[in-house]
């Protein structure tokens, strides 16, 4: 905990020097410190301390598809509280401006949509789309365009959307753990993909859709390796997995690393042949584009440019790798993350949450993104918390079974958790992921 709050703390006095030069007002986060009174706030604070309170229980008590539906909803209605905290506008803040992507429907209306296609990866036609279209590959921008001819269109209608969407990926998450780690271990780490402070950004910002992408992509994979699925299911499940990784990285080109995730899980299970159908899927989604007119490595490559030509030259890859990026985490995650990365050992959660370690070191390395990270740190937050799921045992040395004979997750989706074994500390854990929540939204006024 000493060493969360010190990550935090220092990256902001370090920050606070360069706010102008990095267009940052309130280090290493978007946006700017903003400290009125907030008269929802007390409401707010009440109703995720309940929701903390109560959520372990109606976790243990409902069928697994209830949950599944329950976690989604839940999390959709905290992250709207949240979002509420400073007034309606607060729900589609990340989508209303010129510089956002329901903005360039416009001038696709304008050029037409072939000649846009065939363009967009000239980095002088880039440029003169808004910023977060020049930032992402093609998917996102015809994402946009398609919500707006379905009727969806402006800030408003996609931010309707993107509420839902963002929502889906809980259900996903714990689809996996429950596969990898046991139905005990998915029910207790549902309460923190809920709560988790990255719930800010969830439903105010375009990724949280492609979180979503992201988290059904690995945990269908990770179905498609499970022990004992039948040949063609493995199959179908690894083709589809495939398919929506290769939709995902032409959303995002930020979502490639999460393939990670899945790897991992995929070769401790020896299952070689799920990576086939993936790379098969995935490929059919990228040669699609391509001849369409979008080249995946070719729009990197101008996206790249544009970065340089902004003010992504000027944020030192000193500051961010090392402190800023690993501080914005720390936050979207929560302390419930940091207890986990240092208490639990469970080696079933940990085939998951390393593998999205992992894709989180490569994609802070690579320094294609230096800042603003809160947002792009969704698609891995969720993989990274299932960890906590581990601080749920009462013990004194939480999730630290070492083989099935006595491994706390070692149990059958008959034998869910019992509310009497939700330890103090999970209950401390989740009321801390509430507060901060709460507190990032009341002191820094994000852009999402």
């Amino acid at each position: 905990m000493l060493a969360w709050v010190a990550l935090v703390t220092v990256a902001s006095l370090v920050g606070i020097p360069f706010r102008i030069d990095w267009k940052l007002k309130a280090p290493p986060f978007a946006g700017a410190v903003d400290l009125p009174f907030l008269p929802a706030v007390p409401v707010v604070l009440g109703l995720g301390l309940v929701l903390a309170a109560r959520l372990p229980g109606w976790c243990v008590r409902l069928g697994w598809r209830r949950l599944l539906l329950t976690a989604a909803l839940v999390g959709l209605a905290w992250g709207g509280a949240l979002a509420l905290v400073r007034g309606p506008s607060g729900l589609d803040r990340g989508l209303d401006g010129r510089f956002e992507y329901p903005a360039v429907v416009a001038q696709v209306d304008d050029i037409g949509l072939g000649r846009f296609v065939d363009t967009f990866t000239e980095p002088t036609v880039l440029e003169r789309y808004p910023i977060h279209v020049q930032g992402h590959p093609l998917g996102a921008a015809l994402l946009f365009v398609g919500l707006d001819r379905v009727g969806l269109g402006g800030a408003a209608g996609a931010a309707a959307f993107l509420l839902v969407a963002g929502a889906a990926a809980t259900p996903a998450v714990l689809l996996a753990v429950r596969d990898v780690a046991g139905e005990r271990r998915a029910r207790q780490a549902a309460p923190f993909l809920v709560l988790a402070p990255a719930v800010l950004w969830t439903v105010t910002s375009a990724d949280a859709l492609y979180a979503s992408v992201g988290a059904w992509a690995v945990a269908l994979l990770v179905l498609a390796s499970s022990p004992g699925r039948a040949l063609g299911r493995r199959a179908v499940l690894a083709v589809a997995g495939g398919v929506l990784f290769g939709l995902g990285v032409n959303l995002s080109y930020g979502l490639a690393p999460l393939v990670l995730v899945p790897i991992v899980v995929i070769a401790v299970r020896r299952r070689w042949s799920v990576l086939a159908g993936a790379a098969l899927g995935g490929a059919a989604v990228l040669a699609a584009f391509a001849a369409a007119g979008f080249w995946w490595f070719d729009g990197l490559a101008a996206t790249h440019v544009r970065y340089l030509a902004g003010v992504g030259a000027r944020r030192s890859f000193a500051y961010f790798a090392p402190l800023g990026n690993p501080a914005a985490l720390a936050v979207a995650a929560g302390p419930a993350m940091a207890l986990g990365l240092a208490r639990v050992r469970d080696r079933k959660l940990w085939l998951l949450a390393g593998g999205a370690l992992a894709a989180v070191v490569v994609a802070d390395l690579t320094g294609l993104s230096k800042a603003e990270v809160e947002r792009i740190w969704l698609p891995f937050v969720p993989w990274l918390l299932v960890l906590a799921a581990g601080l749920a045992d009462r013990s004194d040395r939480p999730g630290r079974g070492s083989d099935a004979s006595h491994d706390p997750t070692a149990v059958t989706a008959a034998e869910p958790t019992t509310v009497a074994a939700w330890s103090p500390l999970a209950s401390q854990a989740l009321v801390l992921q509430v507060v901060v929540a709460v507190l990032a939204e009341s002191v820094v006024k994000t852009l999402w």
